[in-house]
């Protein structure tokens, strides 16, 4: 007789499906990768090894109008994590500046942060002596 599961066991195994069925995506994620840039590697060694060996300009200009299409695998390869980098610079600048508007860091005239000049006027009430203390 099949036993009844309760709303919790059946979440909790639909979980476990599913932390698995990352685990199998994940791999297959490395493994591919793994085969791309072996390919890429062994490609640009035969071509290495090629223009090395004939050094005339007609075998030159035939290797590289056939294999220019190549270059794409390491520039997608290497724009994700640039992109990234420069949206990253670009954000914590923003946050830097403003975190000084925040706390009025910036005197009256000199640019701020992200380069823009502060005006004379500050935002909010004037700050005194009496609240300094």
């Amino acid at each position: 007789m099949a036993m009844q599961l309760t709303a919790e066991q059946a979440q909790e195994r639909r979980l476990r499906r599913l932390e698995e069925q990352r685990r199998v995506d994940a791999d297959g994620r490395v493994a591919v990768w793994g085969f791309v840039w072996t390919l890429f590697a062994f490609k640009m060694a035969t071509v290495a090894l090629i223009l090395w060996a004939a050094r005339d300009q007609y075998s030159v200009a035939l290797i590289l109008s056939t294999t220019w299409f190549w270059l794409f695998i390491p520039a997608v390869a290497v724009s994700g994590p640039l992109l990234y980098r420069q949206r990253l610079r670009r954000v914590r600048r923003r946050r830097q500046a403003l975190r000084r508007a925040e706390w009025l860091l910036d005197a009256p005239g000199e640019p701020d942060a992200v380069g823009q000049h502060t005006s004379g006027e500050r935002a909010g009430p004037e700050r005194d002596e009496t609240m300094m203390r």
